[in-house]
């Protein structure tokens, strides 16, 4: 069965994206693609049904 996207998805992204700040690295870079590796990670990890690859 797919993942049906919320509200709680949305907010979970959101802080994840505003405490670790992808943005700040350069477009491209290892660092950049690392935070995201890492925010994948823990939307993986939480309660909410994630599944990023």
């Amino acid at each position: 069965m797919p993942m049906q996207w919320t509200k709680e998805h949305d907010d979970l992204l959101v802080k994840e994206v505003l405490a670790l700040d992808p943005y700040s690295s350069p477009k491209g870079s290892t660092e950049r693609n690392n935070v995201w590796d890492s925010i994948a990670g823990h939307l993986n990890q939480s309660r909410t049904g994630f599944n990023l690859c």
